[in-house]
Parts: C-alpha cells; structure tokens; sequence
C-alpha cells in the first residue's frame, strides 16, 4: 500500500441532474493506492469501525480526480461583491455573483458559483471563458479621471 498525498486524489463518479445531463462529482478522498494502482478510501462499516475498500468497483465510477489547487476545502470565504462574466463559444456574455471563495489545505483560493439547477461549482472547472471583477472596480479615462468599470469591455 502506498499513502497518498493528503486532500490531493479523490474519486470521481458520474451522475444525472434533475434535467437528464449527465454530471461529474468528487466527493470521496484517496487516501491510498494498493499493489495493483488502484485507489483506496476509507469506508464507515455500519458497527462505526472503519476499513480500506476500493472505490473503482463501484458501478458509476469513472476514475481518479487531481486538485491542482491543493485539495479539500477549509474555509468559505463570502463574494462580497465579486462577480463573474461568462462568454458563450457565440459570444454571447452574462454576469452572476460569486456566491463564496473556497480556501482549500494548500492555500488556493477559488471561486464559487451555482449553474441554472442552484449546484453549486468551483469556477476552475468551468469550460467557458470567464473573467472575475469587483462590483467596486473602475477604470480610468484618457485624462486619468475614474469612471465605472463597464463589464461588456474587456476579456478574461
């Protein structure tokens, strides 16, 4: 058996959303590797006593997930004001707020925010372009004079 590194690994697993799409959640660590390669987690046994058991054997597992932040969650931090632009592949943008920034082990801070069902997801696993700014932010005109910030401007 080889350890693992700590909030590093965890299964990933394939689900259905409420309106039929297909869905990808990690929600068991892995907290080590057997002889084989295969990942190991620590599973509860009804009578509260813990044991190792191989999470690729169950029928919706579909493989290993890296947290190239770092890992599990620590702390939730409040959006505050910040809010997020998302650029569709026809161009098309549309703003919503960050609900929460999650602070993981490591130290990495990422963005939160809910899809159109109110799940919740990390923005670092977004698929579209995006761009991050303060409700408070501005930009200053060609004489230097501060005016408000215009999110249709700009990229990501």
């Amino acid at each position: 058996m080889i350890p693992a590194q700590p909030g590093r690994y965890f299964l990933r697993y394939e689900g259905t959303k409420p309106d039929g799409k297909t869905d990808y959640f990690e929600n068991e660590e892995v907290v080590a590797w057997n002889e084989n390669g295969e990942p190991l987690v620590l599973d509860e046994r009804p009578d509260h006593r813990h044991h190792l058991r191989t999470g690729s054997r169950e029928s919706n597992y579909v493989g290993v997930a890296e947290t190239a932040e770092g890992g599990r969650t620590v702390q939730l931090i409040p959006g505050n004001g910040w809010q997020v632009e998302h650029t569709e592949e026809d161009g098309t943008r549309w703003g919503e707020p960050i609900l929460a920034w999650a602070l993981d082990v490591s130290g990495w801070v990422s963005p939160l925010t809910t899809d159109s069902d109110g799940v919740g997801y990390n923005l670092h696993d977004s698929r579209r372009e995006y761009r991050l700014y303060h409700t408070d932010s501005y930009e200053l005109d060609a004489q230097g004079q501060r005016r408000a910030a215009d999110i249709t401007e700009g990229t990501s």
